[in-house]
């Protein structure tokens, strides 16, 4: 077991928003990893001498906005998050952090039981196993690349939604907000960046509180983007994306292995 201070840094033009960080080291170098259950690989910058079997490839991923291109893949030697040390990883290499920000992927986080406790600032990763208490959680459904999905009700209404570390906003599918005009107030424009760096101008606005499971959460902040590029790959359909402004109401956990999920709302959120 790993507990991980969460470096949460708020969107300086709206903080209701934020990036969701951890420190983790790959050999002597000290790094930042978003973390991003959205995304299926980690994403790092490390020194070539930590490297091996380095290619180029293009596996099908992509960005809110738009399919991605080629990546360097390679197997890193080890990345050290807190006491837990994960080996034999592949990993998508950056060239330079002002290009591409790390990322913390599923293909780390999908391993453990993720105990995200916002209330506190902390991530804890540990092995799932028989000590999970019995009939505590929710059936977690897993997407085709490894996502943590959930069920999101508005009284008749229903959606599926990628529970989303990495996105500092949450995201509304644009036919969704279309068929759901109620669920959706719209204040403005804003301009977002997706994981690849590419940036659009989106309609922002005040996304309705829905329940989760047995949990009613509080109207928050969200933007509306034609996702019509991730569900090329997703399966089943997203209707929305959830990022911190509505997952930061409550501490989660998500066991992967197990594949369910529980959640406490925080008091005051």
């Amino acid at each position: 077991m790993s507990v991980i201070p969460l470096d949460i840094r708020p969107d300086p033009d709206d903080p209701a928003c934020a990036q969701v960080r951890v420190r983790a080291s790959v050999g002597d170098d000290e790094l930042s990893l978003i973390v991003d259950t959205g995304a299926a690989r980690t994403r790092v910058l490390a020194r070539e001498d930590l490297l091996s079997g380095v290619r180029t490839e293009n596996d099908g991923s992509g960005g809110v906005f738009g399919p991605g291109g080629e990546v360097r893949i390679a197997g890193l030697s080890a990345l050290r998050l807190g006491d837990l040390t994960v080996e034999g990883l592949e990993v998508e290499v950056t060239a330079a952090p002002e290009q591409l920000d790390s990322l913390l992927g599923i293909d780390v986080l999908g391993r453990y039981r993720c105990v995200f406790k916002f209330s506190n600032g902390t991530l804890t990763l540990e092995r799932s196993g028989p000590d999970a208490p019995a009939g505590s959680g929710h059936p977690l459904q897993i997407g085709a690349r490894g996502h943590a999905l959930l069920s999101l009700r508005w009284g008749e209404v229903a959606a599926c939604a990628c529970w989303d570390s990495g996105a500092g906003i949450t995201v509304v599918d644009r036919a969704f907000a279309a068929r759901h005009p109620e669920l959706f107030r719209r204040d403005g424009v804003s301009t977002g960046t997706d994981s690849l760096g590419a940036s659009r101008e989106t309609v922002t606005g005040l996304l309705a509180g829905p329940t989760i499971g047995d949990l009613r959460f509080a109207a928050s902040v969200a933007a509306i983007v034609d996702l019509g590029a991730v569900n090329a790959t997703a399966a089943p359909r997203l209707d929305l994306i959830l990022g911190y402004p509505l997952i930061a109401q409550a501490d989660w956990v998500l066991d992967f292995p197990a594949r369910s999920w529980r959640a406490t709302l925080r008091a005051g959120a």
